[in-house]
């Protein structure tokens, strides 16, 4: 299995406003946008952000869009961060419950989301699976104070190669 790191941020993500205003649909114009990118680099694209449900809950998202520029899956990050307060996790996002697999024409695929990296059941889902790669397109430099190491991931699995991105800091 090996780990890819992509960039730390999400870049289409809104700075201000409240968590709903910060949030993107994943509407026609935000689909055909990113799947024209795919499309031009005949290649798979992941892209992070804040995704506006349909139900109007706030998810932190990746989506994987194929090399023809459809939408190819969605990962819901479940390890949310709760807020100081107790009350909410990261201001009132709605945590993911499963680890999607994805099938592509290089491999099958898992993705994992920042602080998600930090425990062993998306790995250990993963392994069940036959997953061949772990995308992992976001990490805060706070994951290293709480303790997430991607590093972790060597106990799930011991059998299966493991690597990381130069991007890794």
């Amino acid at each position: 299995m090996t780990i890819i790191r992509s960039d730390p941020h999400a870049f289409i993500n809104r700075r201000s406003g409240t968590l709903a205003d910060r949030s993107v649909k994943l509407d026609e114009t935000v689909r055909r946008s990113l799947g024209a990118k795919a499309r031009e680099h005949h290649a798979y694209l992941v892209v992070s952000f804040n995704l506006s449900e349909d139900d109007g809950t706030v998810s932190n998202a990746t989506v994987l869009f194929d090399r023809q520029g459809k939408v190819a899956g969605i990962y819901r990050k479940v390890f949310c961060l709760s807020a100081a307060d107790g009350n909410s996790v990261e201001g009132g996002k709605r945590p993911g419950t499963e680890f999607p697999v994805f099938d592509t024409d290089f491999g099958r695929i898992g993705m994992l989301i920042c602080y998600d990296m930090g425990f062993e059941d998306g790995f250990e889902a993963y392994a069940r699976e036959g997953v061949d790669m772990v995308v992992w397109p976001e990490w805060h430099e706070l994951q290293g104070v709480l303790g997430c190491r991607p590093c972790r991931a060597d106990r799930s699995f011991s059998s299966r190669s493991l690597g990381s991105s130069a991007t890794q800091g």
